[in-house]
């Protein structure tokens, strides 16, 4: 990869992965860019970046789930499921997938992703 180059264009980032946020805490401070008196903060799109990144390199050729209820990320998720082979649980949420063995939905991933729930 080059030096400095995104995983997608600058414009991208600012169009789409809010690079605004409100309000910070000690964890936040090496994502962010710029901050204003009235909290506004701007997020460093390179650390976001690079950040991506390394959980994509965790990713590959892993277990996965990802969990999702907000419906607003539905086709988006479809979507990504459908690129990456990821497997991607939409709506409502069985309790014990992940807990009861004897459960017929019992999953055992190496990682989950949690959007919206």
């Amino acid at each position: 990869m080059e030096e400095g180059k995104l995983l997608i264009s600058r414009k991208i980032y600012l169009k789409y992965l809010l690079p605004l946020g409100k309000g910070k805490n000690k964890l936040m401070e090496r994502f962010i860019y710029k901050e204003f008196p009235n909290g506004i903060v701007i997020f460093n799109i390179r650390e976001i970046d690079r950040r991506i990144r390394m959980l994509a390199r965790y990713l590959v050729n892993k277990d996965v789930m990802i969990v999702n209820r907000d419906k607003r990320f539905f086709e988006s998720l479809k979507k990504f499921e459908e690129v990456t082979g990821i497997k991607v649980y939409l709506g409502r949420f069985l309790p014990g997938t992940f807990t009861n063995y004897m459960s017929e939905n019992y999953k055992e991933p190496d990682a989950i992703l949690v959007f919206n729930v």
